[in-house]
């Protein structure tokens, strides 16, 4: 069986470290996590500073808890939690959507 942990590590690999690439409307990332999603997170005003000093293992935490823990993926058919895990970091909110159009 795969772990959720395992999941969370994979994106993490796939995402890789700190990219500010200014074509990516989405701004600085670092292991796919947004400068915005942290300072939501963290709630305490993060910068560019504490989004590169963002480890792998801080960011893997991060995908658990709030894009597999808060939406309640372990919920899910075991079959579909990697898949639906992976769309949620990658797609946000839409990953339900999406989910919800592939069942009807």
């Amino acid at each position: 069986m795969v772990t959720v942990e395992s999941l969370a590590r994979e994106i993490v690999r796939r995402e890789g470290g700190y990219v500010n690439d200014p074509d990516d409307p989405g701004g600085a990332t670092n292991f796919g996590v947004t400068l915005a999603t942290l300072r939501s997170l963290r709630g305490d005003g993060a910068g560019l500073d504490a989004l590169r000093a963002l480890t792998a293992e801080e960011a893997a935490e991060i995908y658990i808890r709030f894009y597999y823990e808060r939406p309640r993926i372990d919920l899910l058919p075991e079959a579909l939690r990697p898949s639906v895990f992976d769309m949620r970091v990658n797609a946000g909110a839409n990953a339900v959507k999406i989910l919800q159009r592939l069942m009807t």
